[in-house]
Order: structure tokens, then sequence, then C-alpha cells
């Protein structure tokens, strides 16, 4: 083995996982500091309705004391494997100021998990953004072109950054795709963030899959710790 991820096919978009927001943003009945709005408690009803995730006591306690809550899931799916999940986490911060981070390609070298480099391509014709990025370590390592596109939410306390592999880029992964979503809770922000990955059908995906999986759902805590860092001091 080479030490670098091997392509297997053509990779395609998963619409169901990209789409499906609503499937991974969970309910918050306490302890979530929502105080906010009827706008608010208006979406939070839409999203009932579409059965969104509910958080457990404890899962609610560790995001009040800032610790993340991981769900990890693999799925296959027309002859592919696809290893990922879901990972929340409550930051201390507004969410203009984390999503001010995920704008920054300058930082997504400390926000994403082990990436080695970043290079921006530039912006498709659409308005998203085209970045490079090489993740991995010294053993193994892959590079690929990511796809980023930012919805905007329109009462601007919500949105959404979805990304992808762009396959008309050279990519050592077969696919990857997810999305990070951002949502006001009180003076806080409640990020979510989905992921899934075809590592291929290869030796290293059978030896490492799991540790594959658990470092790609430790982004929400590389965030938090990014933009509380960078928060404002003083009155």
């Amino acid at each position: 083995m080479n030490g670098r991820f091997t392509c297997a096919g053509e990779p395609r978009c998963l619409s169901s996982w990209c789409d499906g927001l609503s499937s991974a943003l969970p309910k918050l009945h306490a302890g979530g500091g929502d105080r906010a709005g009827e706008h608010r408690e208006a979406r939070r009803r839409r999203r009932r309705a579409h059965d969104e995730p509910e958080l457990t006591t404890n899962e609610i306690a560790a995001l009040d004391a800032g610790r993340p809550v991981v769900r990890e899931e693999t799925v296959e799916r027309d002859g592919r494997r696809y290893t990922g999940g879901v990972s929340y986490i409550l930051i201390d911060a507004a969410p203009g100021q984390v999503a001010a981070a995920l704008d920054d390609v300058r930082a997504y070298k400390q926000i994403l998990p082990a990436t080695r480099s970043v290079r921006w391509i530039g912006m498709a014709r659409n308005g998203d953004m085209l970045v490079e990025l090489e993740q991995g370590n010294s053993f193994a390592h892959g590079k690929f072109t990511v796809r980023v596109k930012r919805e905007r939410a329109t009462d601007d306390d919500a949105s959404t950054f979805r990304f992808s592999i762009d396959p008309r880029f050279s990519h050592d992964i077969p696919d990857a795709n997810g999305f990070f979503h951002l949502e006001a809770r009180g003076d806080r922000t409640l990020l979510t963030y989905l992921v899934m990955v075809d590592l291929g059908d290869s030796l290293f995906r059978r030896l490492f899959e799991g540790r594959v999986r658990r470092v790609a759902l430790s982004a929400p805590a590389l965030v938090k710790n990014y933009v509380e860092a960078r928060r404002p001091t003083g009155g």
C-alpha cells in the first residue's frame, strides 16, 4: 500500500443526506437556552413534523456543558459503503461569528480534522466555493476538491454550509458530502454537523474505517475551539 487513498469509481452525491436536513436537526426540549422569538418556535414546530431526532437528557446535559454529542452511522447503498454520522455542539458565540469561520478558507486547516493543506480554487458560476483539501497523516492521506455552498435563512439566525466532493477534479477518495447547520440558541449557536464518506473497497477502509469516522466527526469541537478563542473581549 502506498499510503494514499485510492479512487474506486465515480462519486455520486447522496441527495437523501445532503437534502434531508430536518432528519439530522435535534429537538432541544430543555437546557438549550433557546429564548428567542416566535419565528424560531414556528420553525421548531415545522421540524418536529419531519421526525427530527430527539436528544436525551444526558445528551442535552453534555451540550450545555460544552461537550459534543456524536451519533455514528454506517450505510451501505447501491453497492457502496458510507461511514460517518452526525455530531452536535453548542458554541459560545452568535451564528454570525461561527458562519464567518466556515466562510473563511484560511480557517479550514484549523477547523477541519486532519487537514494537511488547503488551496483556494475559485468560485463556481453559481457562487459555490471550490477548495482543494489534503487530509490524513504521514501514513495515509488523500487530496480532493470540495464544493461548498452556503444557504442563508430568511431570519438571519440560521444558515447551512453544504459540502461535497466535486468529481470534475482529481480525488483520492470516491465520495464525501454533508453539511454544517448553524442555529441560534439564546446567545449561543447550536452546530449540527453531518458527514458521510465513501472510502472505497480498499485495505485502508477495512483497517481504518472506524478511526476515519471518529476523526471526521470531531469537526464541531474544532470549530468551537477556533471560534471561542477569537471572541471579542471586554464590554
